[in-house]
């Protein structure tokens, strides 16, 4: 599994034996301006030079607000579905 790509998050890491097992890793995306989005969060909250590989790096889920995500459809909600997966992020309203 890979580890986040934020200076000093572990999550992802097997390294880690008490890990939040409810913490999603996020491949980047393949859209250019969103992976420098992305890319820009990352440098804001690091000190120094950060170098990334976009086809191998991640963010997991403690780094993106709840409003990053999608709702559920109406039919999930009332059958009270969750899909296998966790949540799906709505790229377009990452800030």
């Amino acid at each position: 599994m890979p580890v986040c790509a934020f200076i000093g998050c572990y999550s992802g890491s097997k390294k880690i034996k008490n890990s939040n097992t409810k913490v999603h890793i996020y491949r980047f995306p393949k859209d250019s301006h969103m992976r420098a989005q992305w890319f820009e969060q990352i440098q804001k909250g690091s000190k120094e030079t950060v170098n990334i590989n976009f086809e191998t790096a991640a963010v997991c889920s403690l780094h993106f607000p709840s409003s990053s995500y999608e709702n559920k459809t109406r039919a999930q909600n009332m059958l009270n579905y969750t899909p296998i997966r966790g949540r799906k992020l709505n790229l377009m309203q990452y800030h």
